[in-house]
């Protein structure tokens, strides 16, 4: 058998299965799924290259890949999202372990990572937090970026904090900290105010930027923010704001982030497109000097709001 039928049959398994989960054609998918089939079952780690540069596969290789690979194939089509499937997602310049625990890395919040990067000052010591750290990747793509920087980081839950841990240490791994000590993570209380959490976790640090993706979706029935396979995959205390205040993350940054940030220091975060004039509004009204960013689809997706010491103050 060779690589192209592995491909074919794998596209057309996802064909059908995307259909069937009203999706659309899947076919995109097959060389994920044939990729981690043939690292789990020949056991060469998940080089495509090692199938691709090959005209045949043997009998015993081809029947080994096939198995693992319907095995996959029938998880998605249960609804498990590629994802987590191969337990594992790229991310701006990265690949990281993701699991039901965290969110899924979304392009989206790349516009949000690039544009804090390019904001920092280069060559200088830096300290930074986020709110709501999940698998990781926004702190350690900066991290992985900037040197001279070190974050402070706080999460509610606690699977997210070890699936992060794994993630810094694979990634940052380069000098003597061995990849976590320029990354303190903070296990904190979801039902504390997260700027309030955050002022502990720092004690008597003041920072050079704030950045965050928090919960912002309505995750009321019926609501059109969020899909029916997201809401049954993700983790809802990453997804959902509250319902009595969809806004609650903003307010709370926008209200009580000043008393963090050095004097000239900035907020970064992503804000859902259906709501970003209110939530603009908010930082606006708290003595912030704002800008919107928009994603890859036109929309306006990253806020960047700059400390006003005189407006906050």
């Amino acid at each position: 058998m060779t690589w192209m039928d592995l491909l074919r049959r794998a596209e057309e398994k996802l064909k059908d299965i995307g259909f069937r989960l009203g999706k659309g054609p899947l076919s995109h998918e097959a060389r994920y799924f044939l990729e981690a089939a043939y690292g789990a079952a020949v056991g060469e780690g998940r080089s495509i290259s090692a199938v691709a540069n090959r005209s045949m596969l043997s009998d015993k290789e081809a029947a080994s890949v096939l198995q693992v690979l319907d095995q996959l194939l029938e998880r998605r089509g249960q609804g498990e999202p590629l994802q987590h499937i191969l337990g594992r997602w790229g991310f701006y310049q990265n690949e990281y372990e993701v699991s039901p625990a965290v969110l899924i890395p979304r392009p989206e919040t790349e516009v949000l990572v690039h544009e804090v990067i390019q904001i920092l000052p280069s060559q200088k010591p830096l300290q930074g937090a986020e709110i709501g750290l999940g698998s990781g990747v926004i702190s350690i793509e900066l991290l992985d970026a900037r040197p001279e920087l070190l974050m402070t980081a706080t999460e509610v839950s606690a699977d997210a904090v070890r699936v992060a841990q794994r993630n810094a240490s694979a990634i940052l791994k380069s000098g003597v900290d061995q990849g976590t000590k320029r990354l303190s993570i903070h296990l904190v209380d979801a039902s504390q105010s997260p700027c309030s959490e955050l002022e502990r976790a720092l004690g008597s640090l003041s920072i050079d930027f704030l950045v965050s993706n928090p919960p912002y979706l309505d995750g009321t029935q019926g609501s059109m923010e969020v899909e029916d396979d997201v809401r049954r995959s993700e983790p809802h205390t990453a997804l959902f704001a509250p319902v009595h205040d969809l806004n609650y993350f903003y307010r709370d940054i926008a209200t009580r982030a000043y008393r963090l940030l050095k004097p000239d220091g900035f907020v970064a975060v992503e804000i859902p497109h259906e709501r970003a004039e209110p939530i603009e509004s908010l930082f606006r009204t708290a003595g912030y000097q704002t800008r919107v960013e928009s994603d890859l689809t036109g929309r306006p997706r990253v806020l960047i709001a700059k400390l006003n010491k005189k407006g906050n103050s």
